[in-house]
């Protein structure tokens, strides 16, 4: 899933705040998900963890020190998951 990272995420997000920074900001203006916590190196989706490239990771390191980058995008892996099996195939 490409995420993009605007100006607005930038103003609205707060640096250093892993619910609020402008990754987290991003991705839930996407996703329309409200349980987003973003690390130094991965993003937590309610309770599963991603791993973010290192281009990424630097934009993050970036924000955190200066307070600026220039908007950028990046791919968010997320993990498939796997049906809850029905009856008919437990059956089956």
């Amino acid at each position: 899933m490409k995420i993009d990272v605007s100006l607005v995420d930038m103003w609205y997000g707060t640096r250093q705040k892993t619910q609020e920074c402008m990754i987290a900001m991003a991705i839930k203006r996407t996703t329309g998900l409200s349980e987003v916590s973003v690390g130094c190196t991965q993003v937590r989706i309610g309770t599963v963890d991603i791993e973010l490239d290192k281009r990424t990771v630097a934009k993050i390191r970036a924000f955190d020190r200066r307070g600026f980058v220039i908007p950028f995008s990046f791919d968010l892996i997320l993990p498939v998951e796997k049906p809850e099996p029905t009856l008919a195939k437990i059956a089956a």
